[in-house]
């Protein structure tokens, strides 16, 4: 039976949580710096140390603190095991407050800034090392930072959750109402292809255990969407921005450099920039749907060949040829279903930061448009898609 056992957990009111782990007589030390004089509860360490786990382990074992048994039982859908902790009475119920963006500092969450409402908070991770170079960016904001040697110990690998683990630490601290994530439409495209009009995004275990409301104030944008915003709030840092998020030999660099010369060449612009590194490639067409989509919009304003370097297998004809027939005017507008839902208070701060940036909402024909994209680079969902 594979066990996880959380140990000799130590807090201190400055926001040192240091932490030792074992993992089936595998030992590590993990720790979070949380940037604030804070002290974390017992249940809210014991949840955001599962969500490093995720399912990983048929047992976690918790030592030393103590948490209440709806904190088990979240902990027991997240992991699909065994949860060992000593139980004791129930949470005490807080209402939450204030909207926190789980900021990055790439162009979604630097987009998003601008979305958030007054006297909302940000909060980042600081995994150091190879991702040290994303700090001297974000640290420009005024944002929360958390330190920590999770990546490091390998912690990232489990759950999708863990990149909110700082949040779920700084919950008491912050007193979250709704915590903001990135996630654009290339995402949230894939929702089209379930038969669903449903659009809210339900908590997760987690959040839900803490009251949070889950936020996602640039899913009805596509990546051009939020290039757009980007280029018209924060010109003077787009340069910067690029270099936080990725390194130059990676795809993700290169394409962030194609999307921003295909959102200046929609505008009209001759002279482009920055330059396109020489890397790659990396995708295979027809493998990542988000990929794919993206590049369509690359392919209109761009022509083939500088998206095709990107790619080691040759893109369709029918989709080079789709990009230069349809307009593709969507990528640069606002999905409005997705923006609606439990969070009608905080869309309205979309539409008015998409409206500056000269972005619109979508009209018959870029439902019409979107239908065509989605169902040539999806075909096996076009029967379920649901887009009007």
């Amino acid at each position: 039976m594979s066990v996880v056992t959380f140990s000799n957990i130590r807090r201190s009111r400055k926001g040192r949580l240091d932490v030792s782990v074992d993992e089936d007589g595998d030992s590590s030390e993990l720790y979070f710096d949380l940037g604030v004089r804070h002290k974390p509860a017992d249940d809210v360490v014991a949840l955001a140390l599962a969500l490093l786990v995720g399912s990983k382990y048929q047992t976690i074992v918790y030592e030393g603190i103590e948490a209440p048994v709806e904190c088990r039982e979240t902990i027991e859908k997240i992991s699909r095991g065994k949860v060992e902790l000593k139980e004791r009475g129930s949470r005490p119920h807080r209402v939450g407050k204030r909207s926190v963006l789980a900021f990055s500092g790439g162009f979604d969450s630097l987009a998003a800034v601008s979305m958030m409402p007054p006297r909302s908070k940000r909060f980042s991770f600081d995994f150091g090392g190879k991702f040290a170079r994303e700090r001297p960016f974000f640290e420009r904001f005024d944002t929360t930072i958390v330190e920590t040697n999770l990546v490091d110990e390998g912690f990232n690998r489990h759950h999708w959750e863990f990149m909110l683990a700082g949040a779920i630490l700084l919950n008491d601290h912050f007193r979250i109402d709704h915590l903001a994530t990135g996630g654009v439409f290339g995402l949230a495209a894939l929702d089209l292809m379930k038969n669903s009009r449903t659009w809210d995004t339900p908590p997760s275990a987690a959040q839900e255990y803490l009251g949070i409301t889950p936020y996602f104030p640039v899913r009805g944008l596509t990546e051009a969407g939020t290039a757009a915003i980007v280029h018209h709030r924060y010109p003077h840092l787009l340069a910067d921005s690029l270099t936080s998020l990725a390194n130059p030999k990676e795809g993700k660099y290169t394409r962030k450099i194609l999307m921003m010369r295909a959102y200046q060449a929609s505008l009209g612009r001759t002279e482009l920039w920055p330059d396109i590194p020489t890397a790659g490639p990396w995708y295979v067409w027809g493998k990542s749907f988000t990929e794919d989509f993206v590049s369509m919009f690359m392919i209109k304003h761009l022509g083939v060949e500088p998206v095709q370097a990107s790619y080691r297998n040759p893109i369709p004809d029918e989709a080079v040829a789709a990009a230069k027939d349809l307009s593709l005017d969507f990528y640069l507008k606002v999905f409005p279903e997705q923006m609606w839902g439990k969070n009608n208070d905080l869309a309205h701060r979309v539409f008015e930061t998409a409206l500056a940036a000269g972005m619109g909402i979508y009209g018959r024909s870029d439902f019409r448009e979107l239908e065509q994209v989605v169902t040539m680079l999806y075909p096996q969902g076009s029967e379920t898609l649901v887009v009007r």
